[in-house]
């Protein structure tokens, strides 16, 4: 299933000084737990090691997110965060997952993350900036 890529403001870079904009792999994802739902947009990130959520959406999902296996966590963050595991399952794209994912009431960017343990496990994935869309395909489902 092919989705589009989504616009931001691009963060001020020496590197870049004249960027304005950045496109990124962006896609919805419904986080299902114990008969509830919360529909959310998450990056597709092939650099992060798991899935990362806003603890506030398990609160949301009635999961003690801070009684999951915790782990440090780096890179999302101002700083060090706090990252905490739960199983739950993850819909996106018509296909359904069961996936251990990680909710951090520490996380700074805007939108959830998508990353190698949880979601690129099952999925084959094909980035394409030229013309902005993201292919996912299932791996086992």
């Amino acid at each position: 299933m092919k989705f589009k890529y989504s616009k931001f403001s691009a963060q001020p870079s020496a590197a870049f000084p004249d960027l304005k904009e950045v496109w990124r792999p962006v896609v919805p994802v419904t986080i299902c737990h114990n008969n509830q739902e919360y529909g959310y947009l998450a990056l597709v990130d092939s650099g992060a090691d798991s899935c990362i959520f806003h603890g506030y959406i398990g609160d949301l999902l009635g999961i003690r997110v801070r009684e999951g296996k915790t782990a440090p966590l780096y890179g999302v963050t101002s700083g060090k965060g706090e990252v905490f595991y739960h199983q739950v399952e993850l819909a996106i794209g018509g296909w359904k997952i069961k996936s251990k994912v990680g909710f951090s009431y520490d996380l700074k960017y805007p939108l959830g993350i998508l990353g190698q343990y949880g979601f690129f496990e099952f999925f084959s994935i094909v980035f394409d900036l030229k013309k902005l869309v993201v292919d996912l395909r299932p791996k086992y489902l």
